[in-house]
């Protein structure tokens, strides 16, 4: 098979803080030889994030989230 034509895989982990997403999707990128990717993104982290979690309307937490996958 061409490399081009590889299959693409993309796994999304879902779950409450602290239940082991990262952990777990290192492991797994690591394994299949794939990219882990966090969200948001660490630009978007921090004391901005807890801003928007606490205060923003769920249109605007969609948002900010989105943009951090974007």
């Amino acid at each position: 098979m061409d490399k081009r034509k590889r299959n693409n895989v993309f796994i999304v982990l879902e779950g409450l803080s602290g239940s082991g997403k990262t952990t777990i999707g290192k492991i797994v990128a690591k394994r299949i030889k794939g990219e882990f990717y966090r969200t948001p993104p660490s630009l978007f982290a921090g004391s901005f994030r807890n801003r928007i979690d606490k205060c923003a309307s769920d249109s605007a937490r969609f948002l900010f989230y989105l943009a951090g996958v974007i």
